[in-house]
């Protein structure tokens, strides 16, 4: 058994289920003593047979099937702590909801219609910044095919395409075919974050992001241990992420999926950014430096702490505004990389594939459509097929 305290939390108290050794659940509490409570009535409930009981009865309701699910599930448990803090966060679109007593025996596409009546007319829908329940439509998928796999193997997952349909409730502007940064844009709006930004991290990350692809939590989670200047390389295994309710950093030691974890070259500007970086921290090193975590970090604040998400993509927006650019936020960066990789490279997929370490294909084929924003010479190579060579203007002036 065991009742941890978290920081920063609504409900600070975590209680933790354990028969013979093995994680069974866990809920979140106000105080100590509802959480020991809620433990002891629980172990109770296990270990009289009670919970094995009910499922097989067909009393096992959705509720209790979204707490096994979070107890002991391994897709659950396997997930990055920042996706678990975002199921969390949602749980409540669910308990709270209508279908939470639904029996599973009884659990049809109806249940899910009754619960998008019941969703869509909740005060979040009403959210101007809320566009869809995508995401809760997944983890309730996810939540039914665990129950499947481990609970019934007769039990059919009913979501079909009208509810995926009905999860996108609000129309959303498509996005632009040109999502990426200008060549003649980029320049500009790093130098803006050099003279604009009393600190120089912004643009050095900037730099960072541009040139090698990285998503903005692997390159503030890159370390001087896994950086090679001799060789020019970077080993990518860690990610920095942002806690859902404080905002504080922190770093784990894996990244975002299995191909993510690779080397990455750096360019000589890269090299030569991260020598002075280095000569740097050595010049400035102080007493009262941060010490928000063990590891050495390349891209810190002043102070020498972890950089925000927040901050970073505050200072990023401000330059995009300022030279007037449509783009915001921080993925900005992989798509322009990308794309102008894709085309540098005469549209070779499979050296963009590997640079951003995608492992679908079809992701890559994406920035082929933006292509046609910056490479001409397919227009231009068709209008000399039609016969127009040259501008009336350039064969005038020939002719004199």
């Amino acid at each position: 058994m065991a009742v941890t305290r978290r920081k920063g939390r609504k409900k600070p108290f975590m209680a933790d289920m354990y028969i013979d050794g093995v994680k069974k659940e866990s809920k979140s509490f106000s105080t100590a003593a509802e959480a020991y409570k809620w433990h002891d009535a629980k172990k109770a409930a296990y270990e009289s047979g009670q919970i094995k009981a009910e499922i097989k009865s067909g009393g096992f309701t959705f509720g209790d099937c979204i707490k096994a699910y979070m107890g002991h599930s391994e897709g659950y448990q396997k997930l990055r702590m920042s996706s678990q803090q975002s199921m969390e966060a949602r749980m409540p679109h669910f308990l709270e909801s209508p279908i939470v007593h639904t029996k599973m025996a009884d659990f049809t596409d109806l249940a899910v219609d009754e619960w998008f009546d019941w969703i869509l007319k909740h005060p979040t829908a009403k959210n101007p910044g809320r566009k869809s329940f995508k995401i809760e439509l997944k983890y309730l998928t996810s939540i039914l095919n665990w129950y499947r796999n481990y609970k019934n193997s007769q039990f059919v997952v009913p979501i079909v395409k009208k509810h995926r349909d009905r999860a996108k409730f609000k129309k959303v502007k498509p996005r632009r075919k040109d999502y990426f940064i200008r060549p003649e844009d980029i320049k500009p709006w790093v130098n803006w974050l050099e003279c604009h930004r009393s600190d120089p991290v912004y643009y050095r990350l900037a730099k960072f992001l541009l040139q090698t692809g990285t998503r903005v939590g692997e390159g503030s989670g890159v370390c001087w241990d896994v950086v090679d200047l001799e060789r020019g390389e970077i080993y990518i295994t860690r990610t920095m992420s942002w806690d859902h309710w404080t905002r504080k950093p922190y770093v784990e030691d894996r990244v975002k999926t299995e191909d993510s974890d690779a080397i990455i070259n750096m360019t000589p500007d890269l090299i030569q950014m991260f020598r002075k970086i280095k000569a740097e921290r050595e010049l400035r090193k102080r007493p009262d430096d941060q010490k928000e975590s063990s590891y050495d970090l390349v891209f810190v604040n002043l102070k020498g702490g972890m950089l925000r998400y927040n901050a970073i993509t505050s200072a990023f927006n401000a330059g995009f505004k300022a030279l007037e650019l449509p783009w915001r936020a921080t993925h900005i960066c992989r798509h322009t990389q990308g794309t102008i990789g894709l085309m540098a490279n005469n549209g070779n997929i499979a050296k963009v594939q590997a640079t951003l370490r995608q492992g679908d294909r079809k992701t890559t084929e994406g920035y082929a459509k933006a292509i046609a924003c910056l490479d001409k010479s397919t227009v231009i190579n068709a209008a000399k097929v039609m016969g127009f060579e040259e501008a009336p203007e350039e064969a005038n002036a020939a002719a004199m």
